[in-house]
């Protein structure tokens, strides 16, 4: 057995990301409409809404929450999978300079295309 470093906060965390998903979806939800998004998930429109609001203690199943992201689309479906990103990877987004770095080696892997590419860029941004 290998050695592993243990998160106690890791339910915490979870819990917490679940509860912003579920807001999420819920707002993709209304964007979208109750009956579309239960139609897209294959179960009732009150199925649906039993598990939005947590009655009985249901859960939105993470395959519906996957469709309704899916469906709505957009904005919507950004939000939501940045939030499942957020929780299994937290570490901070890059820099604007990490990302015009980025940017820079991926043009120039395109050759001397990429290179003339680059450089029209660098005249209309003055730089």
């Amino acid at each position: 057995m290998s050695p592993m470093e243990l998160d106690f906060g890791q339910d915490a965390a979870a819990a917490a990301a679940q509860r912003k998903i579920d807001r999420l979806v819920e707002d993709a939800v209304a964007s979208v409409g109750l009956s579309t998004a239960a139609g897209a998930c294959g179960c009732t429109s009150q199925q649906l809404r039993d598990a939005l609001d947590g009655r009985n203690n249901r859960r939105l199943p993470y395959t519906w929450a996957l469709r309704i992201a899916k469906l709505a689309g957009g904005d919507y479906r950004d939000r939501i999978q940045d939030a499942i990103n957020e929780y299994i990877d937290p570490s901070p987004p890059a820099t604007d300079s990490q990302f015009i770095a980025e940017l820079i080696e991926g043009y120039k892997q395109f050759g001397p295309q990429g290179e003339v590419v680059l450089a029209a860029i660098r005249r209309r941004c003055k730089r």
